[in-house]
């Protein structure tokens, strides 16, 4: 089995812009294309350790969002754990996510 790439409880998260230098990058309907700042207490390691994780990738996004919505939630939440796995490697990375919701809700 694949370790994950990331796993965590979500201290923080914030929307940001793409870019492509200093332009803003926007997607063929011209809105902006976003992506995720994720600020991650990992849990998975002998001490303490914050790690980011910048999800920008369509697949990365997709199966984060795929994650949040199998609990009913519509986006991530802080106190909530991420678990990233990458699934494929190739012209186009593939990913898995497992997401829970923060304790008492």
């Amino acid at each position: 089995m694949t370790p994950p790439l990331y796993a965590g409880t979500i201290l923080a998260f914030e929307d940001y812009q793409l870019k492509d230098g200093d332009k803003p990058r926007l997607r063929p309907d011209g809105s902006p294309d976003m992506g995720c700042r994720i600020t991650l207490a990992r849990d998975d390691l002998a001490a303490p350790f914050l790690q980011t994780l910048w999800a920008q990738s369509r697949p990365m996004l997709k199966a984060i969002a795929k994650a949040v919505k199998a609990t009913g939630e519509e986006d991530v939440e802080t106190g909530a754990h991420l678990t990233v796995t990458v699934t494929g490697m190739g012209p186009e990375d593939r990913y898995e996510a497992a997401y829970t919701r923060p304790e008492g809700d």
